[in-house]
This record gives structure tokens, sequence and C-alpha cells, in this order.
């Protein structure tokens, strides 16, 4: 009997150690000036926030716009923990940098197939008007057509297909800013130096 009941035991300490386990962050290796530091705790704070506040140092930022780079930094805007400010930042992970590049070349398509729309329908509204005002100008029963063709197809269709392509994109863009902070935000800590009056931040390279 006794030994079934340290049997029980020894097995219910080691599901809780498993468990325990599972619940710890993998380690989070990051390089700075050649030393190492684990970011796991950190990691372990910002999802429980139990305790006190370890590697108090390294910053939780999300950046928002990579600008021209200085030097062998990229030139970010950034807000968070630090507030809001323009940094130098070191080792910022490729993921951040193509996100941005997708997310600006995607609001830049949505920006110019809207103003193509909106510059098609005008034009379409003039022609509509100047045919309107020709058939007055004969006497002929007033008639103002609803498209006009351009290279074989009409122009009301052409403004159906370039809407329905902006809804797709937009919709697109909208999934895609769903994913924008978890996306753009990053651990970096303050080196304490400055380059062209701006400060150098550095994310640590991954080991």
């Amino acid at each position: 009997m006794r030994a079934r009941i340290v049997c029980l035991a020894a097995i219910t300490t080691l599901a809780m150690s498993l468990a325990a386990a599972a619940q710890e962050p993998p380690p989070d290796i990051r390089v700075v000036n050649g030393l190492s530091v684990d970011l796991a705790p950190l990691n372990k704070w910002l999802v429980d926030r139990q305790g006190d506040r370890p590697l108090k140092h390294w910053m939780q930022i999300q950046v928002g716009e990579i600008k021209e780079p200085v030097a062998t930094w990229q030139r970010c805007v950034v807000k968070g923990e630090i507030g809001e400010l323009t940094i130098l930042l070191d080792n910022l992970p490729q993921s951040v940098i193509d996100f941005l590049q997708h997310s600006g070349e995607l609001h830049a398509e949505i920006r110019n197939l809207t103003a193509e729309i909106e510059s098609k329908q005008s034009a379409l509204n003039r022609a509509g008007a100047k045919a309107a005002d020709a058939n007055n100008a004969t006497g002929a029963p007033t008639f103002a057509p609803n498209y006009y063709v351009i290279g074989g197809e009409t122009a009301k269709a052409q403004l159906e297909d370039m809407r329905t392509k902006l809804e797709h994109l937009q919709a697109r863009y909208s999934a895609l800013m769903g994913q924008a902070v978890e996306s753009t935000t990053v651990l970096a800590m303050n080196t304490g130096r400055t380059y062209s009056n701006l400060p150098i931040w550095d994310c640590g390279a991954k080991k």
C-alpha cells in the first residue's frame, strides 16, 4: 500500500514538473556587444505580469515606420514603453522589415487604385453630360448614356472590375493590419550611444 502511495506521489510530482516545464517559454538568446542574454524571463513576464519585471533595460517597442538607413542602422519611428520617437535600431528582425514593406506596398496600391477609380468616374460623368448637351442642342430627346467605350470595353464595366479589385485589396489590408502589433513589436535595449543626435537601440543578434 505504501509503495503504491509513493508511486502515485512520484507520478504526480513528475506530471507537475512536466506541466511547469511546458509553461516555461523557450530560450530567447540575444547577443549585444559580444555578450549573450536570455530574454525568456522577460517574455514570460510580458505574458503573465507576475512579480517584478526582469531585464528592465530591455523595452518592448513597436516599429511604425522604417525611414532611410543611417550608416549600419535602421532609422525607425517607434512607440511603446519609451513613448514615440525616432531611433537608430540595430539587428531589426527581417520579418518586421518585410511586414512593413508589404503593408506599405498594399496601402499604396489601394491609394492609387482609389484615385484611378475617381478619375474614371469623373470622366464617365463628363462624357454623359456632354452627350446630353449634344442631344439637347439638336432638339432630340434628352439622352445621357451610362457608359462610353474605351479600347473595346465599356468604362462602366471597367469601373465595376476596379471596384471589385479595390474591395479585395481593402479586405487583405484590413486582415494584415490585424496582425500589425504582433508582427512589428520587438524587444530592444538602449545602448547608451548616439549617432547623428539619434539614440542607438539594439534588438540583439539572435542565436
